[in-house]
């Protein structure tokens, strides 16, 4: 069996330098919270991400991958759980679960039930009965 002979390490090293590498940075917490408050001031429409990476500075999918590694969740996630959060809020003030749906930008209230168990460990109505 034949094997190619490795670049002399001179030649790798010049290789090496000449490629061009491309890091994406991704910003820190104080790009996090801008994007968090650009969601939580947006929550009654659809949020894209498209419209989060414009803000970030990266087109989508460089925003996607950036923001996968940087915080172990997908840019989608990450506007569920702002939404979730702000129907737990709505929620425990005794808001109706319909209408707490509709404010945290649910598109209906199957939606939002299957997102807010999974993100809470309970169905809308029984964190109504247990804080309400």
């Amino acid at each position: 069996m034949w094997f190619a002979d490795p670049l002399p390490r001179e030649e790798d090293e010049r290789l090496r330098a000449c490629t061009p590498v491309k890091k994406i940075m991704w910003p820190g917490s104080l790009e996090l919270s801008k994007l968090a408050a650009h969601v939580r001031g947006n929550l009654s429409r659809r949020i894209r991400v498209e419209e989060l990476a414009h803000l970030a500075g990266l087109n989508a999918p460089q925003f996607s991958r950036a923001f996968r590694r940087a915080h172990s969740t997908t840019p989608y996630a990450f506007v569920v759980e702002i939404r979730v959060a702000h129907a737990k809020a709505l929620l425990a003030s005794g808001t109706a679960i319909a209408d707490a749906a509709a404010d945290a930008g649910f598109a209906d209230q199957s939606h939002f039930a299957r997102h807010f168990r999974r993100k809470v460990g309970m169905t809308p109505s029984e964190y109504v009965r247990a804080h309400g």
